[in-house]
């Protein structure tokens, strides 16, 4: 009997059913079932052996609800996990319980479906009820509940401490450094600046320098330096932390960097990167003290015309920390003796910033919010952020010192602009650390022009089928700003790709750059730190070789993925933070927007708090509905009553959830 060939994929859990291995041979991945799972676990990368066809019913949720234009069954590639070559995760935080006799982990990790026995002895003190950290020792049996030991005790449920603690942990992040990191920075920080380290270095120490962050920051990375030179010429420097030069390659600090991938900002406290005697300190750009830099310094004509850019070690002496709200202050007209370079580089960025827009950068403004915290960790109120010209004068400004230190490296250590882009597998080219951004897929293209049209913006595509980004922008122009537009910016959010470090360089779809590089946090990103090597390198005429192309790319992989874990244990604080708040005004009506429509309900974001709830369709059962989802609606058959995307209506808050993070609406009388 011949044997189907093994294919190594991901494997991503659906639900109890099983999940699907996503692999490049299958696009649309290969169906696994639940008795073929063989102990994989979600994110795994396992080999899988295909067993054929199959028609899939698509599961039913139990509802009033008829689906408009759906397949009733699909065809789907089927196979069998052989085998785990990785695991992906094997430490989960959940609630420790005790069922006949025996000591379980009921894991946070919905994608966790087994549930980890842990031996009596292997408890270390906890006991149920309690929040823990569990790490899974073994499972090959897929007939067997997996092993494990409890690693940390976190605390009670519903505690803020414990419950940060786990949001952190469950995404692999902790605030604790291992001995040997914290004994590297601290001789590090110990020995400060000498002579030597100033040497060679480009001195701004009498240029007028300083930086803008918000209010609440502890780490410094990037100044912004303004000289108007004789010539009428203006040189804006772009100062970024020199971590490169304290942070060396094969040191524990670095791979400890790299294990990270990046910083961590919950809602009440940040999770460094690096050790705090470095990322708040010795690393961080404070006023009044000199620091060591790597800088971008681009020159501009009198009328504003970029002229040229110098890369290069610096040395800074900032003279003001700003804030973004007092930086808007003297924007505005308030009296300050760094008053005149300050608006210089206000002109500067907002023309930068008018040119990138005219190139068809998107500009896609969602509502953020900020909650705000007392001691004990209870919602003191909850803040929607403002951007304001000083926020777009860093932003701006940022963005072009990334692009162009990305055009350097690309040209192998030269300046100016490259005339195209390298073949990424070409051996006489560079090996660069780029951040890209991919264009929608024709399908996504698709869905958000059908989407677009159904709201009454409609959106033209190319001949290809691809967005033209001038024409995305220019119907964006069309909105009124209100909750249209705002659900509007989370559909094409939605449809765009996810950006991504990759040694192949397809550009930045977004920001509409050929050539970019993460290159100005590297206090806070482990890319950026790679991109201070690369530039300092290519200073010293050794551009990274093509054949380095596979290191860097590792790299590029892992900070990818530790990103969008930080991003999800970020949005998680956040969910619970809201979650509590709603709790405590349960009954209230308020006024939401309907962000999604489903089979099983709407999903309704509160505008004052941004707190998205789902008002089930058991609580619609006056009749039944038919949902449409390339138009985004849901009709009663008998009422006509329309629910789109985008519509503002009035719900009343039913029930929140924190430990869940889930907030159940229903529709106001």
């Amino acid at each position: 009997m011949k044997t189907s060939p093994r294919i190594e994929g991901t494997f991503i859990v659906i639900g109890r059913g099983g999940g699907i291995v996503k692999c490049l041979e299958y696009p649309e991945g290969i169906r696994i079932f639940e008795n073929d799972m063989n102990t994989a676990l979600h994110g795994d990368e396992v080999l899988v052996e295909v067993i054929g066809k199959k028609n899939i019913q698509p599961s039913r949720f139990k509802s009033n609800v008829k689906k408009e234009g759906v397949a009733t069954e699909t065809q789907e590639t089927v196979g069998r996990i052989v085998e785990i070559v990785l695991r992906a995760k094997t430490e989960f935080t959940g609630v420790l319980l005790i069922d006949n006799g025996k000591y379980i982990l009921k894991a946070s990790d919905p994608k966790m479906y087994a549930e980890i026995v842990i031996p009596k002895e292997k408890l270390a003190g906890a006991v149920p009820g309690n929040r823990v950290y569990v790490a899974m020792d073994s499972w090959t049996n897929p007939k067997k509940n997996p092993e494990g030991h409890v690693v940390r005790l976190l605390g009670k449920p519903g505690e803020h401490e414990t419950e940060m603690q786990a949001i952190a942990l469950e995404r692999g992040f902790t605030e604790q450094f291992p001995s040997a990191v914290l004994e590297e920075a601290k001789e590090i920080d110990k020995r400060g600046i000498r002579e030597e380290d100033i040497r060679g270095r480009r001195d701004f120490r009498k240029v007028v320098t300083f930086t803008i962050d918000p209010y609440d920051a502890k780490d410094f990375d990037d100044a912004i330096s303004v000289e108007t030179l004789a010539s009428g010429d203006i040189e804006i420097g772009v100062h970024i932390a020199d971590v490169s030069h304290y942070v060396r390659p094969k040191t524990a600090l670095d791979t400890e960097a790299l294990k990270r991938g990046n910083s961590v900002y919950l809602v009440d406290r940040t999770i460094p990167m690096l050790p705090h005697v470095l990322s708040d300190d010795l690393c961080s750009l404070l006023p009044h003290v000199d620091r060591l830099t790597m800088s971008a310094v681009i020159t501009f004509s009198p009328d504003g015309t970029e002229k040229g850019a110098w890369f290069g070690p610096t040395i800074i002496h900032s003279a003001e920390r700003f804030t973004y709200e007092s930086a808007q202050a003297v924007i505005d007209g308030e009296d300050h003796p760094l008053k005149a370079e300050l608006l210089i580089a206000d002109t500067i960025s907002k023309n930068i910033g008018k040119k990138r827009v005219a190139n068809g950068a998107l500009v896609l403004e969602q509502e953020e919010i900020k909650v705000i915290i007392d001691k004990d960790g209870k919602v003191e109120k909850i803040v929607k952020k403002i951007r304001t010209d000083s926020h777009f004068l860093i932003e701006e400004l940022m963005l072009l010192a990334n692009s162009r230190i990305a055009e350097f490296l690309e040209n192998g250590g030269r300046p100016g602009k490259s005339v195209k882009k390298h073949d990424h597998n070409d051996p006489k080219g560079y090996a660069v650390l780029y951040r890209v951004h991919d264009q929608p897929s024709e399908e996504k293209a698709e869905d958000l022009a059908f989407f677009m049209r159904s709201i009454g913006h409609p959106l033209t595509l190319r001949s290809d089928g691809s967005i033209d980004p001038r024409a995305l922008s220019k119907t964006l122009k069309g909105f009124d700003a209100g909750d249209l537009k705002q659900t509007a910016l989370s559909f094409i959010v939605r449809s765009m790709s996810k950006a991504v470090y990759s040694t192949k360089n397809v550009g930045h779809y977004g920001l509409q750059f050929e050539h970019y590089a993460h290159f100005t946090s590297p206090i806070r990103r482990y890319p950026d730190l790679v991109i201070h090597r690369l530039v300092r390198a290519a200073l010293a005429n050794s551009p990274a070789p093509a054949d380095t192309r596979k290191m860097y790319e590792r790299i590029a992989r892992l900070c990818s993925m530790s990103e969008v874990r930080a991003a999800e244990a970020e949005r998680e604080s956040v969910k619970l933070k809201l979650t509590e708040y709603m709790a405590l005004h349960v009954g209230e009506t308020i006024t939401g927007t309907i962000t999604g429509i489903a089979e099983w309900g709407l999903y309704v974001r509160d505008k004052a708090t941004t707190a998205e709830g789902l008002v089930s369709m058991k609580s619609l059962n006056n009749e039944s509905y038919i949902l449409n989802p390339k138009l985004a609606t849901l009709v009663g058959e008998t009422s006509k009553r329309t629910f789109r995307i985008g519509d503002t209506i009035q719900v009343q808050i039913a029930r929140a959830d924190p430990e869940r993070r889930q907030i159940d609406y229903t529709l106001a009388q």
